[in-house]
C-alpha cells in the first residue's frame, strides 16, 4: 500500500512537470538517432495534440457532471451542496475515482438518515 501511494504520487509530479515542460522536451531529444529524429517529432506533437484534445475533454465532462451534481443536490436540498458538487467534479477528474465518488456521496447522504420521502 505504501509503494502505491508513492507511484501515485511520483506520477503526479512527473505528470505536471512534463505537462510544463512538454514542449520544450521536443526539442532536446539528443538520445534520438539523427535518421529517426524527424519521426519522433512528428509523432510527439500529433500525440500532444491528442493528449490535449483528451484533457480538455475530460475537463468539460467533469464540469458538467459537477454542475448537474450541484442541481441535484440543490434540489433535493441536500446540506452543502456546492462543497458536495465542488467534491464531485474533482473527483470525476479522475477516471476510475469519480463515478463511485458520486454514489458513495448519494449513499452516505441516504444512510445518514436524511432520506427524502416522495
Amino acid at each position: 500500500m505504501p509503494f502505491d501511494i508513492v507511484t501515485v504520487i511520483v506520477a503526479l509530479i512527473f505528470s505536471y512537470y512534463f505537462l510544463l515542460t512538454g514542449n520544450k522536451l521536443i526539442d532536446q531529444l539528443n538520445f534520438v538517432p539523427d535518421k529517426n529524429e524527424k519521426e519522433i517529432k512528428l509523432f510527439l506533437k500529433e500525440l500532444d495534440v491528442i493528449y490535449s484534445s483528451l484533457f480538455r475533454q475530460h475537463f468539460v465532462t467533469s464540469a458538467i457532471i459537477g454542475v448537474i451534481a450541484l442541481l441535484g443536490r440543490y434540489l433535493l436540498d441536500v446540506p452543502y451542496p456546492g462543497v458536495l458538487a465542488s467534491l464531485i467534479f474533482l473527483l470525476s477528474m479522475y477516471p476510475l475515482v469519480g463515478l463511485p465518488g458520486v454514489y458513495l456521496s448519494l449513499t452516505a447522504y441516504y444512510i445518514s438518515g436524511n432520506i427524502i420521502m416522495v
